[in-house]
C-alpha cells in the first residue's frame, strides 16, 4: 500500500482545502465586501476548474506514467490534450475552482483574499520550483513545448498568430 503517496495527496486534496475553507469562513465574519450576484456563473466556473484540474491529473497519469505530485513525478513530459493549451492546467483548474466556490457560497473573503493568495502561492510553486525541476528532468522537451496560453519561454521563441491570440485572451480575460 503506497502510504506516502496517499498521505502526500491527502495533504493537497483534503488538508489544504479544509484550511482554506476554514480561513475563509473566519474571514467572512469580518469581511463583507460587495460581491457580484454570480451564484450560477460561480458554479460554472467551479465545475470548469474541477474538470480542467481532474483532466490534467488524468493526462499526467495516462500519458506521463506518473502521479500529479512533485514528490512522485511523471516519467514522461506530457504535451497532449489540454497540455497543448495550458502548461500548468492543474493549478489553473484549482484557482478557478477556488474562485467559483467563493462566488457560489457568496464569500467575499474567498473571492478577494483567498483566491488571489492561492493563485500567488501556486505561481510561486511553479516559478520557484516546478519549472526548474521539470526542465532538469525533461530538458529540451520543455523548451520545445509551448502551449497556446503560456508565456514565451525565450526571446527566440516563435510567435504565431494563434499564440498571439492565446496570449491576448489570457491577459484580457
Amino acid at each position: 500500500f503506497p502510504t506516502g503517496k496517499v498521505l502526500y495527496a491527502g495533504l493537497f486534496v483534503i488538508v489544504l482545502p479544509a484550511l482554506l475553507t476554514g480561513w475563509s469562513i473566519m474571514l467572512d465574519m469580518t469581511v463583507a465586501w460587495p460581491l457580484p450576484g454570480w451564484r450560477f456563473p460561480g458554479l460554472v466556473i467551479a465545475v470548469t476548474g474541477a474538470v480542467i484540474m481532474i483532466g490534467g491529473m488524468l493526462d499526467l497519469y495516462r500519458y506521463g506514467h506518473g502521479l500529479p505530485m512533485n514528490e512522485y513525478p511523471t516519467q514522461r513530459y506530457v504535451t497532449r490534450c489540454l497540455y497543448n493549451l495550458f502548461a500548468h492546467q492543474i493549478y489553473l483548474g484549482a484557482i478557478l475552482l477556488v474562485a467559483g466556490v467563493s462566488l457560489w457560497f457568496k464569500s467575499s473573503s474567498g473571492l478577494y483574499i483567498i483566491t488571489p493568495i492561492f493563485a500567488l502561492m501556486s505561481m510561486a510553486l511553479v516559478i520557484g520550483y516546478e519549472r526548474l525541476a521539470i526542465r532538469r528532468r525533461f530538458g529540451n522537451q520543455v523548451d520545445a513545448h509551448q502551449p497556446l496560453f503560456s508565456w514565451p519561454i525565450s526571446p527566440q521563441s516563435r510567435s504565431t498568430p494563434a499564440k498571439r491570440l492565446g496570449m491576448a485572451l489570457a491577459i484580457f480575460v
